[in-house]
């Protein structure tokens, strides 16, 4: 499987005709990303939208309009998994969707990770997260590239083809879809192309927010970056398991520096995007890695 690192921006008339066979590749991890524009910022304000889903698609989608709308002050939004239901959106669907969030995001100033979503593109279901710029601009989409095993998504949604690193005010900023927590490569493979915050959105149940804490520790730390994991509340799997919030942020060093509750929340949260540095020079794992890729027989 080949999976493409480069994030094109789309206008929203083109997901009509998306190909996800059009890809790149799998670029050779570098720690700079290329495409950064201008300097780094030394803050990002991030925040994350902890959402309590409703039975009806169109009453989430006002639901959550509303809530980006009480939004401001920040850099970038993150939504969570399937937050607007579990259907399959087709191409037409999607592209009225991310019109209306990105008016939403236009309006508050700030970049939008729209959660993640099933999206039917070019015959094919992915599970896919799209990434919106602070002018409402469809910047590109993460796909989740191990549909869940076990919970009968791999019946249905093919493996994602997409991982690109975005750039926010500079610094660069990948998407984990939910159990791709679960495979290391996937974050290692991010942050060794220049990301700096991961997030992850998710539909976590409560019975699994312990394991994914000690996750999240461990993508931050052997990565060394922010780790930001946002979930959905007051909702429940087929199976009756309840998914209770508890988003949170784990800084470089693996410490949670931020968390919610059970209820519905947006956390926000001011990054401190120096102490990257600081921790990579204690820490220099990337540095390491990259240096056993270069070689020959190492990790290829």
């Amino acid at each position: 499987m080949k999976v493409d690192t480069v994030h094109h921006p789309l206008k929203l008339g083109e997901l009509q005709g998306l190909n996800p066979l059009n890809v790149k590749g799998l670029a050779e991890p570098r720690l700079k990303t290329t495409g950064n524009q201008g300097k780094e910022a030394v803050k990002l304000k991030i925040a994350l939208v902890q959402f309590a889903r409703l039975p009806e698609k169109r009453e989430n989608l006002e639901k959550m309009l509303r809530t980006l709308r009480g939004i401001r002050g920040v850099d970038l939004v993150c939504l969570p998994e399937v937050w607007l239901g579990g259907d399959i959106l087709s191409p037409r669907d999607a592209a009225s969707l991310l019109s209306q969030l990105g008016k939403a995001a236009k309006a508050g100033g700030f970049h939008l990770l729209a959660g993640a979503f099933f999206l039917r593109r070019g015959g094919q279901v992915y599970s896919t997260a799209p990434f919106l710029g602070r002018e409402g601009e469809v910047l590109g989409f993460s796909d989740k590239l191990f549909p869940s095993q076990a919970v009968g998504e791999r019946a249905f949604c093919s493996p994602g083809r997409r991982l690109p690193v975005f750039q926010v005010k500079g610094t660069g900023v990948g998407a984990v879809v939910c159990v791709d927590a679960l495979y290391p490569e996937v974050s290692r493979s991010l942050a060794l192309r220049g990301a700096r915050v991961l997030l992850n959105p998710s539909n976590i149940p409560e019975d699994r927010l312990a394991l994914w804490r000690h996750v999240a520790a461990a993508r931050a730390a052997e990565n060394t970056v922010f780790y930001a994991f946002v979930n959905n509340t007051a909702t429940a799997y087929s199976d009756g398991r309840r998914v209770e919030g508890g988003s949170f942020i784990v800084s470089p060093q693996g410490q949670v520096v931020a968390q919610a509750g059970g209820g519905e929340e947006c956390l926000k949260v001011k990054l401190d995007l120096a102490s990257v540095n600081r921790v990579r020079k204690r820490w220099p794992y990337l540095a390491d890695v990259q240096r056993l890729r270069r070689r020959q027989g190492f990790f290829r």
